[in-house]
């Protein structure tokens, strides 16, 4: 559902999507700091590779304006370590 309700805003907003066959963190954070992007919908597991991710090869991501978690529960010190 969550999936759904993001994906539909963002085409009736006219926003740029990309879209990735399946989730590869190294891949996703080139893509962002490439193209600057504004919003990331994850799941708690993709904040943790995203995390490992941006440890090894740090980058600015200074557009990223909404990130959203849906899926499960998301820790509190990934979030943190993600901010």
């Amino acid at each position: 559902y969550g999936s759904t309700v993001i994906l539909l805003a963002s085409i009736s907003s006219g926003t740029t999507m990309l879209l990735f066959p399946r989730f590869d963190a190294r891949q996703i954070a080139s893509v962002m700091d490439k193209y600057g992007a504004t919003a990331l919908p994850l799941v708690p597991f993709m904040f943790h590779e995203l995390n490992r991710e941006l440890t090894i090869r740090p980058r600015k991501l200074p557009k990223l304006d909404i990130v959203t978690s849906g899926a499960a529960p998301l820790d509190p010190e990934v979030r943190k370590k993600f901010q």
